[in-house]
């Protein structure tokens, strides 16, 4: 990180994270307490990690969304920054149709869907600007009240100085163990979904919004 963006943030707490799609609960209550969200904006794209990837729940059980990307088979070699969305495939629709089946009763389905709709239909050129719309309004929605800022250099560590307190959180979740059934990240407090009888953790934020609106954010903690 260069010495400009570490003076910026000397002293206050920071967390570090890649940038994801409809990130799942324990991304937003790791924001809690933090004066800002550092994105990483200079590491290599990742295949089926949340980067494009998002888990929720139908009646089927989980179910990943994954935003297609172009040059598939070669992404990994590019900055997950530059990572275009592959519209060819009319994965918008897909995805939207699927969340109105998914979540259509919720109590707050209607309260974010003309605003949700808009990001998808703006239809941007690259992965990470989609994303970073997304945590935005989520953002907004959970008044969580941080500064986001951009990496301008990678690193593949961040060390904590007597006068930064900077979390690294960077790869701390994965779809794989939360689709697998096996233990990733806690997401707090349970509260009540949709489908089955058993809560189910690691899904996206946007299970919790969906089904508390307003009082997601106390869930956080």
């Amino acid at each position: 990180m260069c010495p400009t963006l570490l003076n910026k943030l000397a002293s206050s707490p920071v967390v570090i994270f890649e940038s994801q799609y409809n990130p799942p609960i324990a991304f937003f209550a790791e924001l809690v307490g933090q004066d800002t969200l550092l994105l990483e904006a200079h590491d290599h794209y990742r295949k089926q990690t949340y980067r494009n990837r998002c888990l929720i729940l139908t009646a089927q059980g989980v179910k990943p969304l994954t935003v297609p990307v172009v040059d598939g088979n070669r992404s990994e070699k590019i900055s997950t920054a530059a990572i275009e969305i592959d519209y060819r495939q009319n994965w918008v629709h897909q995805h939207w149709r699927t969340l109105q089946t998914a979540y259509g009763g919720t109590p707050y389905f209607e309260y974010y869907a003309d605003y949700l709709h808009d990001i998808y239909y703006q239809r941007p050129t690259l992965l990470f600007d989609l994303n970073t719309q997304l945590l935005r309004f989520y953002l907004r929605c959970l008044r969580l009240r941080l500064h986001v800022e951009l990496t301008q250099e990678y690193l593949s560590s961040h060390p904590v100085t007597s006068d930064s307190a900077l979390l690294d959180r960077r790869d701390w979740l994965t779809p794989k163990a939360a689709v697998a059934d096996q233990p990733d990240r806690t997401s707090g407090p349970a509260y009540p979904q949709t489908f089955g009888v058993q809560f189910v953790p690691n899904l996206s934020i946007l299970d919790l919004l969906f089904m508390q609106g307003p009082a997601a954010g106390a869930f956080l903690t």
